[in-house]
């Protein structure tokens, strides 16, 4: 219980903190929509004798008959109009002209400072799903066609048709990128207990030793992620991925580097894909060469039902650490599994799920364990450009085998290891500040370790300020 009440005093910290340091983040102008759209209005006319609402009517008779020109002229004078309708109508109706002209950057420029300030307006949502896929940004295209689908009022002829974009954003999509770069405050490097002293009872007396104290440090981030999908026919291809991260801290011993490779055929049915992939990754620590990995993996997304989605996958690889000492304890196999599923809550927020095993076999068994986890998540978009997802996760790590550890009462005990791991994480970004594709995000993460072994526990802060891709 220790764990959870630290988790909820730190999210409720780490709350105030974000939102404090978001709020006065500066801001990029952007287009002026204030507070919530009332009931229909008239305003005053902006040209000639036309009321707002008869120049609205009349934009749309413009657009019918092709004229979009005069139909951007008269969707720009509507901007400046008193009644919040009246602009929203406008700047939506001007996304529909750029989208015909297909000038897609700006058509979704004008529907996201719509959905920024109302995210629950599906309408706007899927016309900016439509703009994304018709620009072939089929990652953004799907999330925002998916979120849709928890509109619980739309007709049935809308849902058929967005199951029919998700079926195609499946098929089209070839390849995508990801990543992030930042500064990530960390508030306990080196795992430390935060117990002062760990002693040895003798025939001379206690013999002891200082442990360590917690080592905080700032350190930065980046990475990328790239997937590509190459198509051989209708349902068959190959799915390549390659991520890379680095993470330096100002001791260097922290420093951690990665490097993730996988490639192999990908299959398309119905309504989601399978893909087989053997993966090699590689990883640095303290600036030396850590370990390598050989092994594969197989993953698995469907759609089980409309506002569903679920992912499934298995893995396994062989690990050999670069140090002598180190491989003669922990070469050796790891298998994992995983499931996990979205569920579109609403046509603004959405529920995460999921479940993990890993069994990691070591050749000294009493380094090896059997980890069992879980964890749900919220995610929400907010007026302003906000958005929000929080987790919690809770896992259970068991060891293979007992081994001699030193009690708390100074002997010298066999034991087999148990810990329990209680994580809480809150990620909190901004759309309108976004630039160059990467929007501004603040992360927190909690974690507390509880282990049945007195100085293996211990609690650990990571503040990530950085810029990522969209959720």
């Amino acid at each position: 219980m220790s764990g959870l009440k630290g988790f909820l005093a730190f999210a409720a910290r780490a709350a105030l903190i974000c939102l404090l340091l978001l709020s006065i983040w500066p801001a990029q102008p952007a287009a002026a929509i204030p507070a919530s759209p009332s009931t229909e209005g008239a305003g005053t006319p902006p040209a000639g004798r036309l009321s707002n609402l008869e120049a609205i009517r009349l934009i749309d008779d413009l657009m019918m008959a092709g004229r979009s020109e005069e139909a951007a002229e008269i969707c720009t004078l509507l901007l400046e109009s008193s009644d919040v309708n009246i602009r929203v109508e406008a700047l939506f109706r001007l996304g529909n002209i750029f989208f015909i002209r297909k000038e897609y950057d700006k058509a979704v420029a004008a529907y996201l400072s719509i959905i920024n300030a109302y995210p629950g307006l599906t309408r706007v949502r899927l016309e900016l799903a439509r703009t994304y896929f018709a620009d072939e940004d089929y990652e953004r295209a799907d999330f925002h066609f998916r979120l849709a689908q928890g509109d619980t009022e739309l007709p049935e002829e809308v849902r058929e048709n967005i199951e029919l974009f998700l079926k195609a954003v499946r098929s089209r999509k070839n390849w995508s990128v990801t990543g992030s770069f930042g500064i990530v405050p960390d508030s306990n490097l080196n795992y430390a207990s935060g117990e002062e002293r760990e002693c040895i009872s003798t025939a001379y007396g206690l013999l002891c030793r200082d442990l360590p104290d917690e080592d905080a440090g700032v350190g930065l981030q980046a990475g990328v992620r790239g997937t590509h999908y190459l198509k051989f026919n209708k349902n068959l291809g190959l799915k390549s991925i390659a991520a890379i991260s680095f993470l330096d801290f100002e001791q260097r011993a922290y420093d951690d580097d990665s490097l993730y490779l996988a490639v192999g055929p990908r299959l398309l049915f119905s309504n989601g894909e399978v893909s087989l992939q053997p993966t090699y990754s590689l990883r640095r620590l303290g600036g030396r060469e850590y370990s390598q990995s050989y092994g594969a993996r197989l993953d698995t997304s469907f759609d089980p039902a409309e506002r569903w989605a679920v992912d499934v996958g298995l893995a396994y690889f062989q690990t050999d650490y670069a140090d002598h000492i180190l491989n003669e304890l922990l070469r050796g196999q790891t298998f994992q599994a995983y499931a996990g599923l979205r569920y579109m809550l609403t046509g603004k927020s959405l529920l995460t799920a999921g479940l993990e095993y890993v069994d990691e076999r070591t050749k000294t068994a009493s380094f090896g364990s059997r980890l069992f986890g879980g964890s749900i998540g919220y995610y929400r978009e907010f007026p302003l450009a906000f958005t929000a997802y929080a987790e919690l996760r809770l896992s259970e790590v068991r060891y293979h085998a007992p081994s001699l550890f030193i009690s708390a009462d100074a002997e010298i005990v066999e034991a087999r290891r148990r810990d329990r791991i209680y994580q809480g994480y809150l990620r909190l970004a901004n759309r309108r500040w976004a630039s160059i594709g990467f929007t501004p995000a603040i992360s927190c993460t909690y974690t507390n370790r509880d282990s049945n072994l007195w100085n293996y526990g211990y609690d650990k802060f990571r503040v990530e300020f950085s810029f990522q891709q969209e959720f």
